[in-house]
């Protein structure tokens, strides 16, 4: 696959500044002569000399891209890869969590092998969410925003406590409220008086005193949630299923992530059928979300429903097949 250079279209809040700091101009000026002449080619006229950062970036986006048209993600290799703790560099983790994005997953074994499976890796799951789900839905049902953003705040916070160690269905339901969260806050958040939102919001004292959260952290939070629903959108159902993308994960990426993603996003293969408009990413759907059902099913009926509920109140941006 050729090399592929595209200016950043799309701005993550607090990534532009980071990615700048890692190289200066006088580096970028000594490492033009090192960027190979098929990658020069294809840079937009508007970058004289791709950085460092934006030439590591394209290298880790063409390794990625290389996987489509691979086989999907079965049982197996999701449970162990997708569940369990991964080791390794960060780089290297980035770099293989991307790559099941675009692979997608299905599934191909019995209900006993399901069953070994589940015991061996997610196993014991709380006894019923129900408690919890009707917390979340009171505020999806809430009008006012700033009581919205601060009531899902608190449904964070207090899932997050339920264990020190987190099960896969609390790190699953902690993903789905921060999507939510992202969506809800970044409407209001850049609409007509989106400023003072933001300064009620951080500034609400019962909230401060109550989670002992300081200001900094939460929009690291907040950076890291917009994060997760741009990446979402773009990848659909696999982001749900794999357990890298949680909100550490992407509070503390490589420094050129955002760089990466919106190569990603500006190269994912299109194809177009007579019918509309379609990507790689279309056709790794209906698996991945057959197995991300089947998963909640065995958590808990209730969160079959939540699941079920956020899948058709919050979609993807992925193109229907």
């Amino acid at each position: 696959m050729q090399s592929v250079i595209h200016l950043v279209v799309h701005e993550f809040v607090g990534d532009h500044d980071k990615e700048q700091e890692e190289s200066s101009d006088e580096e970028d000026e000594n490492e033009a002569q090192d960027v190979p002449a098929d990658v020069q080619s294809h840079t937009s006229q508007q970058i004289v000399a791709p950085s460092k950062t934006l030439v590591d970036a394209t290298t880790r986006c063409n390794s990625i891209l290389e996987v489509i048209g691979e086989h999907s993600i079965l049982p197996a290799e999701f449970f162990k890869q997708c569940v369990l703790p991964q080791g390794g560099t960060t780089k290297a983790q980035e770099v293989a969590a991307f790559r099941r994005l675009f692979r997608g997953y299905s599934n191909n074994v019995n209900e006993q092998e399901w069953d070994a499976l589940w015991a061996a890796t997610i196993g014991i799951t709380p006894t019923s969410w129900s408690d919890v789900l009707t917390g979340s839905a009171h505020v999806d049902e809430e009008d006012d925003f700033l009581s919205k953003a601060l009531m899902r705040q608190k449904t964070m916070v207090d899932a997050y406590a339920m264990t020190e160690t987190q099960l896969y269905s609390e790190k699953l339901f902690l993903k789905i409220e921060a999507i939510k969260f992202a969506h809800d806050f970044a409407d209001k958040a850049v609409g007509p008086g989106g400023m003072q939102f933001k300064q009620q919001f951080y500034a609400d004292r019962q909230y401060r005193k109550q989670y002992s959260l300081f200001k900094r952290s939460i929009e690291n939070d907040i950076k890291a949630r917009n994060r997760l629903l741009h990446i979402y959108l773009h990848f659909g159902t696999p982001v749900l299923l794999d357990s890298h993308w949680c909100i550490s994960n992407l509070r503390n990426g490589t420094h050129n992530f955002a760089t990466l993603l919106n190569l990603l996003i500006t190269n994912t293969p299109r194809v177009y059928p007579s019918n509309g408009t379609q990507n790689c990413l279309s056709a790794v759907q209906e698996g991945s979300t057959k197995l991300l059902l089947e998963i909640a099913n065995r958590v808990d009926e209730t969160f079959f429903n939540y699941l079920e509920a956020f899948l058709a109140d919050y979609p993807s941006n992925v193109p229907s097949e």
